[in-house]
């Protein structure tokens, strides 16, 4: 009798963030991942790599050859490339009996992450959520209560712990960095809005560089890091850096990046949250947006700002920020998320 083992299948990056603390609790695996994620793979880290389209009957060669007794899977965006490769597992495992499992990383575009052609036809066995809040949401867009297990988010964990490096990060970041000690440094945290919403937002992450741009011309004794989403290609943030001096692409691990920075600025990404939860100032600038559309609710408590001169402000005055703290209590997400799979093996 083979031994049971997981399936491990992976598409986004802040799903495989969520999901690599977990892979060392879990006894016999096989991880599989598309491209974008395989360079985010430890070495000595075992993996197989996916094409971002596979068809249905793929899938099931891949399920009948692995023979797992449980999949889990992260969660995309459709509109991102190999968005749907998630839900046709799901699909698929459904079809030969196998259990599913998907961990959720972000408070948004849920009923989208489980949706291939109609709302919400690819749904897993569980889904493990952030907190109270994702599951309120959660209902009230019709997933099923029996299916949704709060389990905190597995990335969040190591938080606190890592919040204490910051002393040591500023301190030592002259040395990291093209900063002197006299100078500020921002990180500007970008991530594929024009490539998975062309102008479906009012703005892409390229326009909210370029207005950072025009305002930090006013302030002086700042650099501003780039770190780019790995979905994103280096050519418009190659060029942009050629002809604007304050500015350098770091491939700085994020937290790292984040815990030697003076403020934080980006739109809807998670890290956001990671860097107000670990105690730095952090806005999300989303240009000429509604304060109350769905993009600026989904990153709140994290002040939004949607013009130039309240980013101006903001930016002078980040200091004042240091209060924020967002409200998540979860705690164990690591073991929690492994308790779920393991109870199918």
């Amino acid at each position: 009798m083979n031994p049971k083992k997981a399936l491990f299948v992976i598409n986004n990056p802040g799903g495989f963030r969520a999901i690599l603390p977990v892979l060392p609790l879990i006894e016999s695996y096989q991880l599989f991942v598309t491209e974008q994620i395989s360079s985010l793979v430890p070495e000595s880290q075992s993996k197989q790599t996916l094409p971002y389209y596979l068809t249905e009957a793929d899938i099931l060669k891949i399920l009948e050859q692995q023979k797992p007794s449980v999949l889990i899977v992260g969660t995309s965006v459709p509109s991102s490339k190999g968005g749907n490769l998630e839900s046709l597992f799901i699909q698929a495992a459904f079809k030969k009996g196998i259990p599913s499992i998907s961990v959720l990383d972000h408070w948004c575009h849920y009923q989208e992450r489980y949706t291939l052609h109609k709302t919400l036809d690819a749904l897993p066995q569980i889904i493990c959520i952030m907190d109270t809040k994702a599951k309120k949401e959660m209902l009230s867009l019709g997933f099923p209560e029996s299916i949704l297990s709060v389990t905190g988010q597995p990335a969040f964990d190591s938080l606190l712990s890592n919040a204490k490096d910051r002393e040591q990060c500023l301190t030592e970041r002259v040395n990291r960095f093209p900063v002197s000690s006299d100078q500020k440094l921002i990180t500007f945290v970008s991530e594929p809005v024009a490539e998975d919403y062309g102008n479906k937002r009012g703005y892409t992450q390229h326009e909210a560089l370029e207005i950072l741009k025009f305002v930090m011309e006013s302030i002086p004794n700042t650099r501003i890091a780039i770190k780019k989403h790995p979905r994103e290609s280096n050519d418009f943030f190659s060029e942009f850096i050629i002809n604007n001096n304050d500015f350098f692409l770091s491939d700085t691990a994020p937290r790292d990046l984040v815990l030697s920075s003076d403020l934080v600025i980006g739109m809807t990404s998670i890290l956001l949250i990671e860097s107000a939860m670990m105690g730095i100032p952090t806005i999300s600038f989303q240009p000429g947006i509604s304060l109350d559309s769905d993009y600026a609710m989904m990153i709140q408590p994290i002040p939004v700002i949607s013009g130039v001169n309240p980013l101006k402000e903001a930016i002078t005055s980040s200091s004042n920020l240091n209060s924020l703290t967002f409200p998540y209590h979860e705690t164990n997400a690591t073991q929690k998320v492994a308790d779920q799979i393991k109870q199918f093996m």
